[in-house]
């Protein structure tokens, strides 16, 4: 992500943002697996699209979050919100587990458009354009022959480089954030 910070930076910060953490659910409930571990499957499995979402356009300062819907091994199903961050971009995101879609995240700067879609891959619309193209002076190679950022984290565990990852303090705040898209009034202070 230092390629895609940098052209961010380049570019003087984001305006705005969108996400999507749409889960495919009807995968997801034919898998044989703990129902403890499927009724948290948004803490599971869809925060990292959102962590990823505040990690490059900062924490939210406000935020307004609605949910609705439920599915035999989740609640809720539907998520729609908003709000603004720390440094004055303003965002929304939505998911809904009983339709279709994917993760991904758009982010608009003075020049471009970045689309992160699927999340291992930049594409850039250029303002002015309506082309959208594929950044291809980025090694993807490790995103694609293990799970996105899953070697370059690991390598950075193991070698004790801890500059640049995210501390556990820092995660477990976050789950205000969490806690707010679920509709689940937890304080964890």
């Amino acid at each position: 992500m230092k390629r895609q910070k940098k052209i961010i930076q380049e570019d003087g910060g984001c305006f705005t943002a969108q996400f999507d953490f749409t889960e495919w659910s009807h995968v997801i409930e034919k898998i044989d697996m703990p129902s403890e571990l499927k009724e948290n499957w948004f803490l599971a499995n869809s925060t990292h699209v959102i962590d990823l979402a505040f990690y490059l356009i900062g924490k939210p300062t406000e935020m307004y979050a609605q949910h609705q819907g439920e599915l035999s091994w989740h609640k809720p199903s539907k998520f729609s919100g908003s709000g603004i961050t720390d440094r004055n971009v303003l965002f929304h995101y939505g998911a809904n587990w009983e339709s279709a879609g994917r993760w991904g995240i758009e982010i608009t700067t003075a020049k471009r458009k970045l689309i992160f879609c699927p999340l291992e891959r930049l594409k850039i619309q250029k303002k002015g354009t309506i082309d959208i193209v594929t950044l291809e002076n980025i090694d993807y190679k490790k995103d694609q022959d293990f799970k996105a950022g899953i070697y370059n984290q690991t390598k950075t565990f193991i070698h004790g480089e801890m500059d640049g990852l995210k501390p556990l303090r820092e995660q477990v705040l976050d789950f205000k954030y969490y806690n707010k898209i679920l509709g689940k009034n937890i304080d964890i202070s």
